[in-house]
């Protein structure tokens, strides 16, 4: 079976953002649609960059694999949890982008 590219998902519907015990990391669980079913391996990138944030938020795409064989053309739900580690001292918030962007600001 082929490998499919990773692709933004459709769009964004929930950010919820939690401290670990240890408080040296910060869970991320996102929640969105897909355009069709047979999405799969959904996952949060955080952007690359040389600098922190001077406005204190971080970027992640929320991206999938694209269906490898036939799919339903149906709006599916998908989700994903990620990892922030370690916490940037600058932390001011989580932007999460798909076809749509939604942020979430401690």
């Amino acid at each position: 079976m082929k490998k499919m590219a990773k692709e933004k998902i459709l769009n964004i519907e929930d950010i919820s953002v939690s401290l670990e015990n240890n408080q040296s990391s910060i869970n991320i669980k996102a929640s969105g649609n897909v355009t069709s079913s047979g999405w799969e391996n959904p996952q949060l990138v955080l952007h690359s960059f040389e600098q922190p944030p001077p406005d204190g938020i971080y970027d992640f795409d929320f991206v999938a694999e694209t269906p490898s064989d036939i799919d339903l053309p149906v709006v599916t739900p998908i989700e994903v949890t990620g990892k922030l580690e370690p916490i940037p001292d600058n932390l001011k918030g989580i932007r999460i982008h798909a076809r749509n962007t939604k942020e979430f600001l401690l």
